[in-house]
């Protein structure tokens, strides 16, 4: 049952022919999933809307005059507005030139996938589904709206779209979209780093998207063997490619393995060599924090994955250990290292000891440390000891016992 608010039934009534919902929005009231952005459409040209909404409580924000598209507000709700339209393309994700029309086949053809190409009659309550998206839907199967060949060549993200929203719905892939999508993996070159990391994300993240539809599948695990099988892996980040496949192979059952925290890292860790050409920033938009984990989890991980007794070594680089111990249980899981148990009671017992993990977690700080007649510039080098000492032996972390410490043994050496 797809529902509307009054707000929008009331903006289509102004509409002298009928104004549909379309899009992710129709698609999830079908499969009974939480709603996407509001997406409507109608034949009537995007300034005869603007007419239509003057005066009213309907704003128009925004508009594309070439691609007839409206962004309109009313209150607290948002609508994307399109004129039903058929595109053309030479290169690029922009089409080269819009022609408006009556025929609202011909602006489903336009579309990604049959199952973003249902449209809703708001004012009738009824469906039009003019490429067959509903037995789709209930197939489960994820087609191109037209020929697969010309639907990747007109927007090469489809690709990644294609893979995520499999993997979100958990839905197949139509082999003839499937194999449309492996001739035409090329086009990816042609899109920013910015949008393919954007997909990328929600890839790895999909069983989190529609938990109903994908639990205990592995959507994430499906969606970048997709990405391998369509040969778009290996143009995200080369060295899916340039390695051997044993690692490649390795790489993606740790993946699967993976908790969502870490999957970022799982992807890139046996990767990470220092030679820039492979940074893997080169290839993706990352964030400085998403960077600092990937070498910094990737570094730590290098150390404990042969086993750790360090406790040292394990309280300098806590920052990144919960996240590299989280990698060492994947690979355990997924067959290939049997260290995780020893390092995990090693962490375990270091927290149940409550040793520190910064010098933030010692029970004293400079002030203190100052008026001991402390100079300055020697302060940090002070706490730095104690926190060697505290790890080694947690019972010695309270400010009486710390104060003993250096009036005993650090001042006068230093």
């Amino acid at each position: 049952m797809i529902t509307v608010s009054c707000k929008l039934k009331s903006l289509a009534s102004l509409f002298n022919k009928p104004l549909y919902l379309v899009g992710g929005n129709v698609r999830n009231a079908l499969l009974c999933l939480p709603l996407s952005d509001i997406d409507i459409a109608s034949s009537v040209l995007a300034e005869d809307v603007i007419k239509l909404l003057e005066g009213t409580e309907y704003k128009v924000v925004s508009e594309y005059k070439r691609t007839g598209t409206l962004k309109i507000k009313c209150g607290n709700e948002d609508y994307e507005y399109s004129t039903f339209r058929t595109d053309s393309y030479t290169k690029g994700h922009t089409p080269d030139s819009v022609l408006f029309t009556e025929d609202i086949k011909e602006d489903a053809k336009r579309r990604d996938f049959t199952v973003n190409a249902i449209y809703y009659d708001i004012i009738k309550g009824q469906t039009a589904d003019p490429l067959g998206g509903i037995a789709d839907l209930k197939n489960r199967v994820l087609r191109a709206a037209d020929n697969p060949q010309k639907v990747f060549s007109e927007d090469g993200l489809r690709l990644l779209r294609m893979v995520r929203f499999s993997s979100e719905l958990g839905f197949a892939i139509d082999r003839a979209t499937f194999e449309a999508a492996k001739n035409n993996a090329g086009l990816l070159k042609d899109i920013s780093k910015e949008r393919i990391t954007e997909e990328l994300k929600k890839i790895i993240l999909s069983d989190a998207k529609y938990p109903v539809l994908t639990s205990a599948s592995y959507p994430h695990f499906k969606g970048i063997q997709a990405l391998n099988a369509a040969g778009l892996l290996q143009i995200i980040y080369p060295l899916f490619a340039a390695d051997e496949k044993g690692t490649t192979d390795k790489v993606l059952n740790v993946f699967r393995a993976s908790e969502p925290a870490i999957r970022l890292v799982s992807l890139f860790y046996l990767f990470i060599s220092g030679f820039s050409e492979y940074n893997p920033e080169k290839y993706l938009a990352l964030s400085n924090s998403e960077k600092r984990d990937i070498y910094g989890v990737s570094e730590v991980f290098s150390r404990i994955g042969s086993g750790c007794s360090d406790k040292l070594y394990v309280a300098k680089n806590a920052a990144h250990f919960e996240k590299a111990l989280m990698l060492l249980k994947a690979e355990k899981e997924a067959g290939y290292n049997n260290k995780y148990n020893g390092v995990n009671k090693l962490y375990s017992d270091m927290r149940a000891e409550k040793v520190p993990f910064s010098i933030s977690g010692l029970n004293i700080d400079g002030n203190d440390i100052k008026e001991l007649g402390v100079p300055e510039k020697q302060i940090s080098k002070v706490l730095n000891k104690l926190f060697e000492i505290c790890v080694s032996s947690p019972g010695f972390n309270n400010k009486r016992k710390l104060l003993e410490i250096i009036l005993r043994d650090i001042l006068p050496i230093l």
